[in-house]
């Protein structure tokens, strides 16, 4: 199990007890029950030829085919109109948090923090650098807005994550150290379910985009643009 696996249960048992003695708290948890994705990745090098590269995958129950961790995992609290989301595998980074409020009625906005640094004692080597690896970082900064509204005698929510993010590794010699920043978009479409008091699916799609500039030694190395456009045939939410 990972440290962030290990971090998520401890959140939620911390705030567990909290949202059951307050009538003004909400604890959910949030997992993918199946979903089917593309993901694309185009590089374009200062110099030489581009590529692209196409993955498809699918998740059961937020299991990811290519790692066999959680790909979609989220811990809520809601406490009076203030608003809190973890997700201990986020898509801007390792662990990714957002703080809000409740502006309206179904209606929540707020910022994004992710991020996480790395140091090597010794240095490790790098496939393809004769340099040793000395540290490594990423970070991402952004605001979210989520919308829930009733349509066609459904339930339906709106997300969107515009952000900047930034990740950079530092070696034993200057020359070879790299930095990327870029800026991307996510968002989704779900169309919700209540079946339960407690228990909600939901099915919709989602769809991220970012495009980013490589620098090594301080020139520009690259440009990428990712995509991952991905089918929610089921999501899974508990509220406590």
């Amino acid at each position: 199990m990972r440290f962030s696996n290990i971090v998520s249960l401890t959140v939620s048992t911390l705030f567990l007890p909290v949202a059951v003695a307050s009538e003004n708290a909400t604890l959910s948890l949030t997992l993918n029950a199946l979903k089917f994705g593309s993901k694309s990745s185009k590089n374009e090098p200062t110099a030489g030829e581009s590529s692209t590269e196409t993955i498809k995958y699918s998740d059961v129950l937020g299991l990811s085919a290519e790692d066999n961790e959680p790909s979609f995992f989220e811990i809520g609290l809601q406490y009076e109109n203030n608003v809190f989301y973890y997700y201990p595998l986020g898509s801007l980074g390792e662990r990714e948090i957002w703080f809000g409020r409740e502006l309206m009625d179904n209606f929540e906005a707020g910022v994004v923090f992710s991020g996480y640094t790395k140091s090597y004692e010794p240095s490790v080597s790098i496939v393809g650098n004769t340099s040793k690896l000395k540290s490594s970082h990423a970070m991402a900064f952004g605001f979210f807005t989520n919308y829930g509204f009733e349509a066609l005698g459904q339930g339906w929510e709106l997300s969107a994550v515009p952000y900047y993010t930034s990740t950079g590794r530092k070696f034993e010699e200057s020359s070879s150290d790299t930095r990327s920043e870029g800026s991307g978009l996510s968002g989704e479409v779900l169309m919700v379910r209540e079946v339960r008091p407690n228990l909600s699916f939901a099915a919709g799609f989602s769809f991220d985009w970012e495009k980013s500039t490589l620098k090594s030694g301080g020139k520009e190395v690259s440009k990428t643009t990712d995509t991952d456009f991905g089918i929610h045939v089921g999501r899974m939410r508990f509220t406590f």
